[in-house]
């Protein structure tokens, strides 16, 4: 068993077993829970990430629903080679984060979420790409106005604008900057509240990396690859995009 598995057995029993709930409670088990979801992703633990969106689907109470769309997102990040599994988690990230809007319709974090996975499960869409691109700006949009300094509004609008093709309206010059003033943003950003969201600092320095190795800026994407692994040293694919770099720079 590797140390993440273990980890996440060990949150789901721990979970389990508890004789009663409280408020402080639940914020301390979504907090495990949420680390647990992060850990797996940067391990690449796919196996972990499906045994915690298992247990996360047996409640889908509004307190989980936006660790539950995260949970789908980081799983159809690391399946996007398998086309249709990655499109069944896209869409199920769709779903809890579209009950949560529901529910919370000032939460920012969710739109932004969301906005980023209708953008993302375009791809799979061929018909229906362009609706649910403009259900996706839609989204961002109201993220933006809901909370315009948050730097995970910026990275996800990031990420969207990065990838859309440019006929699209994809821009890859002002992605970037925006890579970059997220990971700025995020130095003094204050941590959510217990069980709220708390990712995303190491990822927008991967995206930057990863945005200037593709403008041909070995320099600069390998400071950012560094900095990203300082935040994050379990991050398996900037440790192996890292390792490109050099190989290829020999």
């Amino acid at each position: 068993m590797n140390r993440t598995t273990g980890l996440a057995r060990l949150v789901l029993v721990c979970l389990a077993s508890l004789p009663f709930v409280t408020t402080a409670s639940v914020d301390r088990d979504l907090t495990a829970m949420s680390a647990a979801v992060d850990t797996a992703f940067f391990s690449r633990d796919t196996d972990t990430l499906r045994s915690l969106v298992e247990e996360l689907s047996s409640d889908k109470s509004e307190d989980t629903l936006y660790l539950l769309g995260y949970a789908h997102f980081r799983l159809a990040e690391l399946t996007k080679d398998d086309s249709k599994s990655s499109k069944a988690h896209l869409n199920a990230c769709i779903d809890a984060l579209q009950a949560l809007v529901g529910l919370e319709p000032d939460n920012a974090e969710a739109y932004a979420l969301l906005g980023n996975c209708y953008g993302r499960s375009a791809m799979h869409y061929m018909l229906r790409a362009a609706i649910r691109g403009m259900r996706s700006d839609k989204a961002m949009r109201r993220a933006h106005e809901l909370d315009p300094d948050n730097p995970r509004v910026l990275l996800l609008k990031a990420i969207g604008l990065y990838f859309r093709p440019a006929l699209f309206g994809g821009d890859k010059p002002r992605a970037t900057e925006m890579f970059r003033q997220a990971a700025e943003r995020f130095a003094d950003w204050q941590r959510s509240p217990a069980g709220g969201p708390n990712w995303g600092a190491a990822e927008a320095w991967a995206y930057l990396g990863y945005a200037q190795q593709q403008a041909g800026k070995t320099d600069q994407a390998r400071l950012a690859y560094h900095k990203a692994l300082q935040l994050r040293p379990d991050y398996a694919a900037v440790r192996d995009a890292l390792q490109a770099l050099e190989q290829g720079n020999e």
